[in-house]
């Protein structure tokens, strides 16, 4: 979700967990779990600021979870 006319080059870089559950197809709870357990890394700007996941780490996780289709 680009922020009109504010967003940087290091900025988008970054998905907040509602981003990053619409992009994986998983719930933001669980985005949050996998933080928490330490599987996906994460980063606040401030304290009370909004989790934000490397957009890199969304991509591995995509990558790793990928399921192949059989060829029919």
């Amino acid at each position: 979700m680009a922020r009109k006319g504010t967003q940087s080059a290091t900025s988008s870089a970054f998905l907040t967990v509602r981003e990053a559950a619409a992009a994986t197809h998983r719930t933001p709870q669980t985005i949050r779990r996998k933080i928490a357990a330490g599987e996906l890394p994460a980063t606040r700007l401030s304290p009370r600021g909004s989790l934000l996941v490397p957009a890199e780490s969304i991509v591995a996780l995509l990558i790793e979870n990928r399921v192949e289709t059989p060829n029919v």
